[in-house]
């Protein structure tokens, strides 16, 4: 058990984003495939930033402000400073993996129980709301080309977002390639912001698995048959000893994660 495996959902998002935000503590765990994919995902979304704010400075303020076009810019900006964020801390992240990886290392069935139950909860609404999410954007940009339908020629503002792909007004065929690749970045940068959701998640309830799993075994220390051993002042050496030792290594554990 890891930081890694412990939650597949975390994984799978990391790579299907194309984000690949760090996993293990040492070297890089992508291939030259995956890492080509992941610069891919970045020349997509680079692209459409930068159609954005053509669309932006081609149209009116009217126009250009309508619909999800600024919101869009926004979120594209926001994973991309996340995203860069977490790489260029990498140092720091793979410290941090490292020392969960170091006290899940632990030969404790309470610690393999207390993970799973705080991760799993959180996976299934997880998974419902990027799938969902991901099917809405792309029947929602993918009604767009009903349009072609109704006139020949096409403009900026007929996209679902105002973007400039090519001079207008243009062509049908140009309208359909241009949905489809407004249609592709979308959703692709809708997953990259859940990847980073999950994996910030992730992070928050693997360091809340070890407070619980420290009140679990400070509760276990404290149990009542040897609590009714010390009220009568009957406790023997052995269990003195067990207690003591249990109890130094819970503060060992304890100061390891809030270090």
């Amino acid at each position: 058990m890891d930081f890694r495996n412990v939650n597949p959902l975390n994984i799978h998002s990391n790579y299907l984003s194309g984000n690949l935000l760090p996993l293990t503590p040492c070297g890089s765990q992508y291939s030259t495939a995956w890492k080509l994919y992941g610069i891919l995902t970045w020349l997509i979304q680079i692209a459409q930033l930068c159609s954005l704010i053509a669309g932006i400075l081609l149209t009116s303020q009217e126009e250009a402000f309508q619909g999800g076009t600024l919101i869009n810019l926004v979120l594209i900006i926001e994973v991309l400073f996340i995203v860069r964020q977490i790489q260029s801390h990498r140092k720091l992240v793979d410290q941090l993996i490292q020392k969960l990886n170091d006290i899940l290392q632990i030969k404790d069935d309470n610690m393999k129980y207390i993970v799973s139950t705080t991760l799993k909860p959180m996976n299934t609404p997880l998974k419902y709301y990027v799938v969902a999410g991901a099917v809405s954007l792309a029947v929602w940009f993918a009604l767009g080309l009903l349009l072609i339908f109704e006139k020949d020629t096409f403009f900026y503002e007929d996209f679902k977002m105002v973007v400039a792909l090519s001079k207008q007004p243009f062509s049908a065929r140009t309208f359909i390639l241009g949905t489809f690749l407004i249609l592709i970045s979308n959703v692709h940068i809708f997953l990259k912001k859940c990847n980073l959701y999950i994996y910030m998640i992730h992070f928050a309830l693997m360091i809340t698995a070890q407070y619980r799993y420290t009140g679990k075994k400070l509760a276990m220390i404290f149990r009542e048959p040897y609590v009714e051993q010390c009220k009568n002042g009957q406790v023997s050496f052995e269990a003195d000893q067990w207690a003591n030792d249990a109890i130094k290594a819970l503060c060992r554990h304890h100061t390891t994660i809030v270090r």
